[in-house]
């Protein structure tokens, strides 16, 4: 009889890729410019082109800029654009799965996906002064941090029972507000959040990061269309998909098997949807004889 698959669903998002895109399939984003570089300056703007990698984390992000400077740029006169049209725009609702909308596993997916739009918060309780400090990594400025913590003794335990979390905010900034007690005894503990837009979680991080490099950036943060004239700067290229369902399925990361399963659907001109991506996932089951139509695939 029918049942829901749950997370199991990712193994057959998984099996699918590996055949239908290869164990050896990456996925590559590229920096491109239409502008002139001289004397490390860029006059033009600078686009950053996702190619729908399930995996950019935080340390590839900051290799690909740090390749970038070490291209020879410096100062960037003109746009951050984000070209993010391999993936087409669907609605997507974070809190739908479980409630929690501010989780990175309920990122919503997009063709330039960095660091799972996330914010890690690390807890690092302090027995000399009785307090408890909140590191964020990466330390965005649009997202406000509140601690109200009391640091107590006693065992353990369930350590986010004991927290309340007050997080409020929209696409362009958040506030996340903690109060209660943290115990002495959880040592240093961590929670990420995924609070901010694609486009704005990006350009912050940007930003953040291109100064740390030593980069000179004044420019605005905005979505378009690369030029087909656009040479290319640098590059990041991801493990391959053989490592990717690794992560996907032992620790059932949902955002990026939504990446995987996105880029089953590309056509010739882009766009994927969840529909292609069903449809392509579907013609694969008829073809081993595994015909299931009345599955719906997400």
């Amino acid at each position: 009889r029918p049942l829901n698959p749950a997370s199991s669903m990712k193994i057959l998002t998984a099996y699918a890729g590996l055949e239908l895109l290869g164990p050896a399939y990456t996925w590559n984003t590229e920096v491109l410019t239409d502008g002139a570089l001289a004397q490390d300056v860029l006059t033009g703007n600078l686009y950053l082109k996702g190619a729908g990698d399930p995996k950019l984390t935080l340390e590839h992000f900051w290799l690909l800029l740090r390749n970038l400077r070490a291209r020879g740029v410096r100062e960037i006169q003109g746009d951050l654009v984000l070209d993010r049209r391999l993936f087409a725009e669907e609605n997507h609702d974070p809190a739908g799965f479980d409630d929690q909308p501010t989780r990175p596993y309920n990122t919503g997916p997009s063709a330039l996906l960095v660091n799972f739009k996330a914010v890690t918060l690390q807890f690092i309780p302090d027995a000399a002064t009785r307090t408890v400090r909140i590191a964020a990594e990466p330390p965005l400025p649009q997202v406000q941090i509140v601690n109200g913590l009391k640091l107590a003794d006693g065992p353990c335990g369930d350590w986010l029972g004991r927290i309340k979390i007050d997080a409020q905010g929209n696409a362009e900034s958040a506030r996340l507000a903690f109060s209660g007690s943290y115990m002495l005894d959880c040592g240093e503990r961590q929670r990420s959040f995924s609070v901010l837009g694609h486009r704005q979680y990006i350009g912050a991080l940007f930003a953040l990061l291109w100064r740390e490099l030593g980069g000179s950036f004044s420019g605005q943060v905005r979505d378009g269309a690369t030029p087909p004239t656009a040479r290319p700067l640098a590059a990041s290229k991801s493990p391959a998909l053989s490592e990717i369902v690794r992560d996907v399925n032992k620790y059932s990361n949902n955002v990026m098997s939504r990446q995987l399963f996105l880029s089953l659907g590309l056509g010739e001109g882009g766009g994927a949807t969840t529909a292609a991506a069903g449809s392509a996932v579907r013609q694969w089951l008829a073809m081993k004889g595994l015909a299931v139509p009345e599955l719906v695939l997400e």
